[in-house]
């Protein structure tokens, strides 16, 4: 399997599939990405390229809300739930390295947790050739890579970053960095306590993937605060980095 294809199993697709709409990670993540949206023109401005689009639930839900939407993935069980949805998102199987997207045609292309799976200055750069002068990308990525764990293993991860190799992999991809932050600060605590202790407690992972509701419910609360306040701090650390990137005009 090649770098490119370094995906996750079709049993932790399920697991994601059943967790996204309500797991605190995913409910903050889609917050955060909802803000750096606005921030770029909303998802109305022209073509939205959701690459790696994983279970489809984002591209399905901005489709819904009228835009033009280009759903990727290598795996094929969220476009199949998207055709199967009837949903407006227009669906490909695709790899990362060769979009099937024109040059100079994307106005937004997300690349939510994907990077992390793919040769990601091959990934990076075919994002930027298919994006519009002046066109924007949304990343997100694992952050600490002394936060490796199993986890990483079973999600397919081939690295996690710091802020200074995201900023360097953006800008070798000619793209102009906007915004680089770290979220999920607030919890980092609960992550280093989850995955060293699951070196050697396989079990205590299990408290990180599928926390019970009042756990589930406190860190959904936590995460919602540090995404609002992330407008007005810039958290110092955190488990995941978001940046937003421009191709020049």
């Amino acid at each position: 399997m090649t770098p490119a294809e370094h995906a996750f199993s079709a049993e932790r697709w399920q697991i994601i599939a059943a967790l996204e709409r309500s797991h605190f990670w995913f409910v903050a993540r889609r917050a955060l990405v909802e803000r750096l949206l606005a921030r770029v023109g909303g998802p109305s401005t022209g073509l939205v390229v959701d690459v790696g689009c994983g279970t489809g639930a984002l591209a399905h839900d901005l489709a819904a809300r009228g835009a033009r939407v280009l759903a990727l993935d290598l795996r094929a069980e969220g476009l199949a739930r998207l055709r199967a949805g009837g949903s407006r998102a227009w669906v490909a199987r695709a790899l990362t390295s060769h979009l099937p997207v024109a040059d100079d045609s994307v106005q937004v292309a997300l690349a939510l947790d994907v990077l992390e799976h793919t040769d990601d200055d091959r990934s990076l750069a075919e994002i930027a050739r298919a994006l519009r002068p002046g066109g924007a990308v949304i990343i997100t990525v694992p952050a600490l890579p002394w936060l490796w764990s199993a986890r990483d293993n079973q999600a397919g991860h081939l690295r996690r970053y710091t802020r200074r190799s995201l900023l360097a992999l953006v800008r070798r991809a000619g793209l102009e960095p906007l915004d680089i932050r770290f979220y999920q600060c607030l919890l980092l605590p609960f992550f280093v306590m989850t995955r060293l202790l699951g070196r050697v407690w396989h079990q205590t992972q299990r408290a990180e993937q599928q926390p019970g509701g009042p756990v589930n419910a406190l860190c959904l609360a936590v995460n919602r605060a540090e995404v609002a306040l992330g407008d007005y701090i810039r958290w110092p650390i955190g488990s995941s980095l978001a940046a937003v990137a421009r191709r020049p005009a």
